[in-house]
């Protein structure tokens, strides 16, 4: 017989069998986990492993997020004095256009609502006094004091 069919034939379930009987069964990964003196964490919500996962980034010394947020809150101090055109805001705010034909409407990032999701339909403010004009599908009028924008939402460029 050739080589090839031997190795197929003894190699391959051999191969199955020692990975079968070397790996670790999750009834052990408790006394693994003994062995190395921590407690395996059993967590079934997911806001509760955000909490655990903080705590292991805490106690390993690694930032979190509300700590480089304050870190960068003083450096962002100056750069908050130049605000952003309307239209990157809109870009970068914008999470969804929902609905069809004429009912479309905006869902955009609220800043001044701790990050929350809100709606804006047409005629309803997004921002700084900008009203909403129209909702098309590739862009959106804005409207202030006389000056009408149309920001395209999405990058028509090459690359």
């Amino acid at each position: 017989m050739q080589v090839w069919v031997w190795t197929l034939l003894i190699g391959a379930p051999a191969a199955v069998a020692g990975g079968w009987y070397t790996a670790t069964l999750p009834a052990d990964i408790g006394a693994i986990a003994t062995l190395r003196s921590q407690a395996a964490p059993q967590i079934d919500h997911a806001g509760l492993q955000v909490g655990v996962a903080r705590q292991a980034f805490v106690r390993l010394g690694m930032p979190t997020m509300r700590e480089e947020a304050s870190e960068t809150a003083d450096a962002g101090a100056a750069a908050a004095a130049v605000i952003a055109p309307i239209n990157e805001q809109l870009t970068r705010d914008l999470t969804a256009i929902v609905g069809s034909g004429r009912t479309l409407r905006l869902i955009v990032v609220d800043r001044d609502e701790d990050e929350a999701r809100r709606e804006v339909r047409v005629g309803q403010e997004f921002r700084d006094g900008w009203v909403v004009k129209a909702i098309q599908a590739q862009s959106v009028i804005l409207h202030r004091d006389g000056e009408t924008l149309s920001v395209s939402l999405f990058w028509r460029g090459s690359w």
